[in-house]
């Protein structure tokens, strides 16, 4: 029974055969033939009153409201496509689907496709459906049938025709259908997810001879190497086997072992077998064996692959093992753990239903904090469907314990988590096994320097070196990325089980003390951010140790030199947690710490328009810092941008002071000079000059804009928008939206949406504008534009009242400087009112209440 949304309609799919080949062998001409492709596809599709609307890569899907013309078009672009040279398939079927913003959608698309997946190039399928409507057209066209076909995924068998004109007869295989997997273990689970991952593997099946699928224990190798197998069989007129090497310890027993599994009559049962026989046998067959589960067999199972592969021209390996061959030939296939919706699914799939509890965003929490990994997945699920989803939650800090047991006939290695991390422990070597340990204390990325740092000690750089890339090939990590929490949690047992714990959270804590040293005053502000971000886990994870162990004098050191990346990115609460650790261990530190930390709050008090707090700190620094210190210039400059806009002249007099002390070659102080001047012109309402200054700021910056050059850049619009000149206001943001940088993206934000909720005053304009400033700490760099622009929206509805009580309560509040020629704008928006006493009264978080009830009015 159909949907009411749904409309018969006929559907032409095209692929072209071996297209990543023919990619990888000529790029250029590849693309050629593609173009050709298409423009024949859309010649003929359009000329049958058809629409072609989706390319599907190497492929495109066609629509007709009429089958015979559907067929017709399949038939003559096929013809025409044959004569490019291009082996391309095609499959067309007819039947109910729902069409959606100019897409198509429903079961008759899936059987379509698997229609045309079953052709071979040059060859035109048609379902059962599809070949019935062949009607007056039926004496220019000839139908073979080829019978019924169990397509790969659809219940229903199918009926499939090839099309091709009268007179035309080309003779291929057997349609590419679902046929007896005789050799392959059967599925008794459902496959969930990774269906991406199985089309790349069985592609790369069928085009390479050696395939090793490799990664870390639990990720669900097995059951992806036996579905992309079964996809990639029809391709192997020799069969598939399929050897499991889990319970075979004794590499004598390795080639016995696959000359069972292939049939070889006089296999030796005891296990032992002959390389020549086994060979032999296998000959010129196009074989595909599968070979499961080979680390702890990997140097053996290397030299029989090579062996095979050399004797036999037509065998197909596909190897699944936690490290690769590292032979001639191979090509490996990371696996990955699932991403998570397909982790989502599979915990449902595997629970069916049996937990009351099991919301979407508590299964979505167990399944990050199982990393993804099937194994462990399906171990909790089976926990949850006895326990419940919320218990099974909360104990997972526990998680070896929490998944001991699981399915009693798996293989041992299998049947709990634990297991499957002692299995992969036990095939490490010494040096791996100590490195490992010491890398569970990285709480981020697993950086090369870092490693090194941490692991390295009697051992030697060398030899940790070569530990650190074994660990990579073996997948228990991957450099540049944090480990898995499994294999954290695990490695960090053993650390602990070996007394090393301290040691190697010290040398952690010692290894970001010097990471950071000096980066406040030497780099710029952009490059502190850069080289702090990635290091964030860890910077925080080593000053909680550091005050955990006593050592307070250390975490005080790290927290003076970490501010920048949380100022830049506006987290400002999270900059003063790390500012007030170095505060009260002033006394202990170094002078250039004392320093650090009181820049730090400087600018965190400045982001807050705390001017005065900010003033306080800036006036420390000057009076501490010797003259030419970096960081005494940057307080000069706060303080030049802070007295801005209640005396310029001060400002400027201030600025000289710093231009004399600055290092011309530093980083970025010259442009942050420049750009303070110009804040300067926008205090004083000089809108003209500000804009200019504002220009030339980022123009002296050589190379790319820095933090303070996009500054420039950003609040430039601002004050051309303030000046009347809309129309350059705009097209000077567009040329700041070009810039990258985390940090000033949100003041961009900010900027547009207040230019654009002002040149024409609108509810959305404001909403965007509102939306841009709720999730974000530092509530003062915003709250001005907010209001403002709310204010002109109620004078553009007409409610002058409240306009001018905005405008006026707006002009009696002190905001930062970077909008104190905002406020000088606003103040003339009074047209001679004087600020409303209920105004007057309003705190900042009133204006901005009542700025948000103007947006959802």
């Amino acid at each position: 029974m159909r949907g009411a949304d749904e409309v018969v309609r006929a559907f032409v799919f095209t692929d072209i055969e071996g297209s990543t080949r023919a990619w990888q062998a000529d790029e250029e001409a590849m693309r050629r033939r593609l173009v050709a492709h298409d423009r024949i596809a859309r010649e003929v599709v359009d000329g049958r009153s058809g629409t072609i609307f989706k390319h599907t890569g190497d492929g495109c899907i066609a629509v007709f409201a009429d089958g015979a013309d559907a067929v017709d078009a399949a038939v003559e672009m096929h013809g025409a496509l044959v004569e490019t040279g291009l082996r391309v398939r095609v499959g067309a079927h007819l039947g109910p689907a729902v069409e959606r913003d100019g897409d198509w959608f429903g079961l008759t698309l899936n059987r379509c496709a698997r229609i045309m997946a079953a052709a071979h190039g040059g060859q035109t399928l048609v379902s059962g459906a599809m070949a019935a409507t062949i009607g007056p057209q039926a004496g220019e066209l000839a139908l073979h049938p080829l019978g019924r076909h169990l397509l790969r995924d659809i219940d229903e068998p199918e009926d499939l025709f090839q099309v091709e004109p009268v007179g035309s007869r080309t003779v291929f295989p057997p349609p590419r259908t679902v046929v007896p997997v005789v050799g392959l273990p059967v599925e008794r689970s459902s496959f969930v997810g990774r269906l991406d991952d199985v089309a790349r593997l069985a592609e790369r099946v069928d085009a390479h001879r050696l395939v090793t699928v490799a990664g870390v224990g639990g990720t669900g190798k097995t059951r992806l190497a036996i579905r992309a197998a079964a996809d990639a069989q029809v391709s192997f007129p020799g069969g598939a086997a399929f050897v499991d090497l889990t319970s075979v310890g004794d590499p004598d027993r390795l080639v016995g072992t696959i000359a069972r599994a292939v049939g070889t009559p006089s296999a030796d049962t005891a296990g032992a077998g002959d390389h020549d026989e086994l060979a032999t046998f296998i000959g010129y067959r196009r074989l595909l064996v599968v070979i499961d589960n080979a680390e702890h067999l990997v140097d053996d199972v290397a030299a029989v692959a090579d062996l095979l592969l050399d004797r036999c021209p037509r065998l197909h390996l596909l190897v699944t093992s936690r490290e690769p061959l590292g032979i001639e030939g191979e090509v490996v296939q990371r696996v990955a753990p699932l991403p998570t919706d397909d982790a989502v699914a599979l915990f449902r799939e595997r629970l069916a239903g049996e937990a009351d509890d099991a919301d979407e965003q508590r299964i979505a929490a167990i399944c990050a904090s199982l990393d993804g990994l099937p194994l462990a997945i399906e171990l909790a699920a089976g926990r949850a469907a006895q326990l419940g989803a919320a218990r099974v939650e909360a104990l997972l800090a526990d998680r070896f314990a929490l998944l001991a047991g699981g399915v009693r006939r798996a293989r041992p290695r299998q049947r709990t988590l634990e297991a499957t991390m002692d299995w992969s422990y036990d095939l490490l070597g010494d040096d791996e096994r100590v490195l490992l340990g010491r890398l569970s204390v990285i709480a981020g990325p697993v950086d090369p320097d870092l490693a090194l740092g941490i692991g390295a000690d009697e051992a030697g750089e060398a030899r940790t070196a070569a530990a650190l890339a074994s660990l990579a090939d073996k997948s228990l990590l991957v450099v540049g990325a944090p480990l898995l929490e499994t294999v954290r949690d695990y490695a960090a047992s053993k650390l602990a089980a070996a007394g090393e714990t301290t040691s190697a959270r010290d040398r952690h804590l010692r290894w970001h003390l010097d990471a950071v040293d000096g980066l406040v005053e030497e780099a710029s502000l952009d490059e502190a951010r850069v080289r702090l971000q990635p290091r964030l886990a860890d910077l925080d994870a080593a000053r909680s140790w550091a005050i955990d162990r006593g050592t307070t004098q250390a975490a005080a050191e790290l927290a003076a030199r970490v501010w920048p990346v949380h100022v830049l990115r506006l987290e400002l609460t999270e900059a003063q947690r790390w500012l007030d650790v170095a505060a009260e261990h002033d006394e202990a530190l170094s002078i250039d710490d004392r320093l650090r930390w009181r820049v730090g709050t400087m600018w965190t008090a400045g982001a807050r328009a705390d001017a005065l707090a900010g003033l306080t700190f800036a006036g420390e620094v000057v009076a501490m810092a010797p003259p030419g210190h970096p960081l005494r210039v940057s307080a000069l400059a706060f303080q030049a941008q802070a007295v801005a806009h209640v005396d310029a002249v001060e400002a400027r007099r201030l600025l000289d002071v710093a231009w004399e002390q600055v290092d011309p070659s530093h980083a970025e102080q010259p442009v942050q000079l420049r750009t303070i001047e110009a804040l300067t012109y926008l205090s004083e309402l000089d809108l003209v000059r500000a804009a200019e200054a504002f220009a030339a700021a980022a123009r002296s910056e050589p190379a790319a804009p820095g933090y303070f050059g996009r500054s420039a850049l950003v609040l430039r619009p601002l004050c051309l928008h303030l000046a009347g000149a809309h129309d350059e206001a705009l097209d000077a943001l567009e040329v700041a939206a070009q810039l990258p940088g985390v940090d000033d993206t949100f003041l961009q934000a900010i900027v547009r949406a207040y230019v654009h909720a002002t040149v024409r005053p609108n509810a959305a304009a404001l909403r965007a504008l509102l939306g841009a400033i709720d999730d974000r700490d530092p509530a003062a760099m915003t709250e001005p534009f907010a209001v403002a622009a709310a204010a002109e929206l109620a004078r553009s509805d007409g409610d002058t009242a409240l306009a001018d009580q905005l405008f006026g309560a707006m002009a009696a509040h002190r905001w930062h400087s970077r909008h104190e020629g905002l406020a000088a704008h606003v103040r003339t928006r009074l047209v001679g009112h004087e600020p409303v006493s209920a105004g007057e009264a309003w705190s900042t978080a009133d204006l901005v209440d009542q700025a948000r009830v103007l947006a959802q009015a």
